[in-house]
């Protein structure tokens, strides 16, 4: 299964399961459902915080469009404020959007390509250990999709951005998906 487009039609994205969004070494832990919405042409994903409560992300799957509209969406004011109430220092208030804006239309931009089932020549490829990882860089940073297979489907799925020249440990912001259930088996 070293064929890239063979590797994108094993990843699950749409189903449930248990998830952790992480930005500074803090995480935020949650439950989620995600499915692609044909007709609005948004990937959703429900997340559910214990004693905070659901929380919904629709991806819109053009990263121009998700770009435009990143700031409108309820969720990615939430997390910011989240994000910045637990990291605190105000000069990292831009940081911290800046970087959840990156992070979100590169998103966008691969599970566009998911829903598809093609990916575009600027991501690269490595097979390590049952883990295929999908680099993309990006302007100062880079994203990185780490598929973990088994039962010959990638049902984990780590996508994160870091600054160029940071190692993996070091990345600025994580969501982490484990699917207890993968509806596009």
């Amino acid at each position: 299964m070293r064929n890239p487009d063979r590797a994108m039609q094993k990843i699950c994205v749409e189903g449930q399961g248990k998830g952790r969004i992480e930005f500074l070494q803090r995480k935020l832990l949650f439950s989620f459902e995600s499915a692609f919405n044909h007709k609005k042409k948004t990937f959703d994903l429900a997340l559910d915080f214990p004693l905070v409560g659901e929380s919904t992300i629709e991806v819109i799957l053009n990263p121009k469009e998700m770009l435009g509209q990143i700031e409108r969406m309820g969720f990615f004011s939430q997390l910011r404020d989240e994000i910045y109430n637990q990291v605190g220092n105000e000069a990292k208030y831009k940081t911290i959007e800046n970087e959840l804006k990156e992070f979100f239309v590169l998103l966008s931009e691969f599970l566009a390509w998911k829903k598809v089932q093609q990916l575009p020549e600027f991501y690269n490829l490595t097979w390590k250990n049952e883990h295929l990882f999908f680099e993309r860089q990006h302007g100062r940073y880079l994203f990185l999709v780490d598929a973990f297979y088994f039962d010959s489907y990638a049902r984990r799925l780590e996508f994160s951005l870091r600054q160029k020249g940071q190692d993996l440990s070091a990345s600025s912001l994580v969501l982490f998906l484990a699917f207890d259930q993968c509806d596009t088996q």
